[in-house]
């Protein structure tokens, strides 16, 4: 039989990168994400120093992006782009979001997988790394019903037209 999503990610090599600003709260972050993972975590500052190309197979690229240092606004025109050539096995999540923006149903459609709030957990936050690297999405259940339903009315409300 086929490995499961977590037998195949075991294998690979995960790198993580943080985009935020260098603080003691992004550093406990990562060091906690490090021991959680058993894998490099880099601080960084700038989109720009998170490696392109992901070449070897067997490397797996998570990126999370703090919204307290980049708007929303800011990682749709600017991060989302300049990521535009990342491939399935690469992974990109926003973190320190505020809850009922609604800026989930546009961030799914540009590959962003995973989505923590203001007030979520540290244990939120590792099961929810640990689900995406998985191939899940990391959602809130309310948010995509509410995504799921909004879809369904727009069908429904072309199919009558």
């Amino acid at each position: 039989m086929g490995q499961s999503a977590l037998e195949q990610t075991k294998k690979k090599d995960i790198h993580i990168y943080i985009l935020s600003v260098m603080s003691l709260h992004n550093e406990l972050l990562a060091y906690v994400i490090k021991k959680e993972f058993s894998s490099p975590v880099k601080l960084i500052e700038h989109i720009d120093h998170i490696p392109r190309e992901n070449d070897n197979k067997q490397n797996i690229n998570f990126l999370l992006i703090d919204c307290l240092k980049f708007s929303f606004e800011y990682v749709l025109k600017h991060i989302t782009v300049s990521l535009s050539d990342y491939n399935s096995s690469n992974y990109i999540a926003i973190f320190n979001l505020n809850y009922g923006t609604g800026v989930e149903k546009i961030a799914l459609g540009k590959h962003i997988t995973g989505f923590f709030y203001k007030n979520d957990n540290l244990n939120m936050v590792i099961k929810g790394i640990e689900k995406i690297l998985q191939g899940d999405i990391w959602i809130s259940r309310d948010i995509l019903t509410e995504f799921a339903y909004s879809n369904i009315k727009l069908k429904l409300d072309y199919i009558q037209k």
